[in-house]
């Protein structure tokens, strides 16, 4: 018999293998979308970054993801000082709902939400 951690770890991997699956299925899936802004968007989605390229495209796909497609997404990025910003200019030319504020300097996620 093997020992319970060994099917735990089992169980684990095949949960992220199915993860990763559907991830990856959902970013195909997204990658074909045609997106289109609305002049009046119902939703305005706001999200903040600070140095979060590794995290960005995969939470963005997210957003894009739900079924409701008339949203705004405001992308505020808090003085990165690595790459998101460019990498938010690069998937603001797929989706124009994006919406890019910068900030220069970073000023904390508190001011980001008043």
């Amino acid at each position: 018999m093997k020992p319970e951690i060994e099917l735990w770890e089992n169980d684990y991997l095949k949960e992220m293998e199915d993860f990763i699956y559907i991830i990856a299925h959902e970013y195909l899936l997204n990658s074909e979308k045609k997106f289109q802004k609305s002049e009046n968007p119902k939703i305005s989605i706001v999200i903040s970054v600070y140095n979060g390229e590794g995290l960005l495209k995969a939470g963005l796909r997210s957003v894009q993801n739900q079924d409701f497609l008339d949203i705004e997404i405001v992308i505020v990025d808090d003085g990165s000082l690595d790459n998101s910003v460019n990498l938010i200019k690069e998937l603001m030319k797929e989706d124009p709902r994006i919406v890019l504020l910068e900030n220069k300097i970073n000023k904390g996620n508190l001011y980001i939400k008043q």
